[in-house]
């Protein structure tokens, strides 16, 4: 069955600041906190033993795509993974959530400090795309979030998508859960195979855009040209563009986005059959991260996952099975109680 895009993980160098800004001003649910620190967990991340890390599951609701997992881990040795003053870089790089009154919540969010890189501004890139407003938000620890508001005629690729969003539960502040992530990678064709042969996705449009305003939106370079691709699951929020520069350079951090890093480090995606993922994932070449075990999933339960790297950027993707439970299960002594 196709995947979407399960959860974001982010590594926050504050759990505090980051609620603030995903729970409180974007409007999703936290879980309980957990304090991972078990072996399992400390190998399915390549952590040190004996590492302890702060863990909260955000969502909308029950849904179970477009969630953002968020992991504070208990030690000095991290390293941002959002360059200075680049809004564009190899790896995962943003999230986008799409808005029913874009205008009120960046004047909400500009109450709380938190800055737009631009004024909403009208896109339209062609015909057949469609048109939306956009701004882009600097969330805690320099992750770049895309604010869309969808305004597309029915019939364009935007339209579509706008159509589908329209009946879906949005968060107390009007918001969907992450609609879209950005992938920047060095070997598009790769990349793209990975997300079809693997995760079942299949490709909404595959283009080029040398759009001036979105080149400045994403600090680009004005001439800058740039393919990208919507690939899309079973839903239509938990999508992936991929994109790759045609003629501008962008700073490599893949090797960065890792824990215990701080920033967008893996994505993650919930699959039926984990042996069979796997398999697909040898079809592509997609170098093993991590094998497969059973551990404690933040907010989740008992999960059978395994970490692997997208052969088009190196990547970080999480795959995630559900495992039968034959017994009660113990309450999680390290859980503490949402606030």
């Amino acid at each position: 069955m196709p995947c979407s895009m399960s959860a974001a993980v982010l590594g926050v160098s504050n759990m505090e600041s980051a609620l603030q800004f995903y729970r409180d001003l974007l409007g999703l649910d936290a879980s309980a906190e957990f304090l991972c620190r078990d072996d399992s967990f400390n190998r399915h991340w390549n952590l040190p033993v004996g590492t302890e890390t702060r863990a909260r599951l955000l969502s909308n609701g029950d849904s179970p795509v477009g969630r953002l997992l968020l992991m504070e881990f208990q030690t000095e040795q991290r390293t941002a993974v959002p360059p200075p003053n680049a809004r564009t870089y190899r790896g995962f790089w943003n999230l986008n959530f799409y808005i029913d009154d874009l205008e009120a919540l960046a004047k909400n969010l500009r109450a709380h400090g938190i800055r737009l890189v631009d004024e909403i501004k009208n896109y339209n890139t062609d015909a057949l795309s469609g048109g939306w407003l956009e701004t882009v938000a600097l969330a805690p620890d320099e992750i770049s979030i895309a604010l869309f508001q969808l305004v597309a005629e029915r019939g364009t690729t935007v339209g579509d998508v706008q159509e589908g969003v329209k009946p879906m539960v949005k968060t107390k502040r009007g918001s969907t859960q992450v609609a879209t992530t950005s992938h920047c990678v060095s070997d598009f064709g790769k990349a793209k195979a990975f997300y079809e042969t693997v995760l079942g996705m299949k490709a909404l449009c595959d283009d080029v855009t040398d759009s001036v305003d979105l080149n400045r939106l994403n600090a680009r370079p004005d001439n800058g040209r740039t393919r990208w691709g919507l690939m899309q699951g079973d839903n239509f929020l938990g999508k992936v563009m991929i994109s790759h520069p045609l003629n501008y350079s962008v700073p490599e951090r893949v090797l960065l986005a890792a824990p215990p890093n701080i920033g967008y480090l893996a994505q993650s995606f919930e699959v039926d059959d984990l042996d069979a993922t796997a398999k697909a994932c040898k079809e592509v070449e997609a170098d093993v991260f991590s094998p497969p075990l059973i551990m404690e999933y933040p907010g989740l339960g008992p999960r059978r996952t395994m970490v692997v790297r997208n052969p088009g950027s190196q990547g970080l993707t999480e795959l995630v099975q559900k495992v039968a439970v034959t017994k009660p299960q113990a309450i999680n002594p390290h859980a503490v109680a949402a606030e």
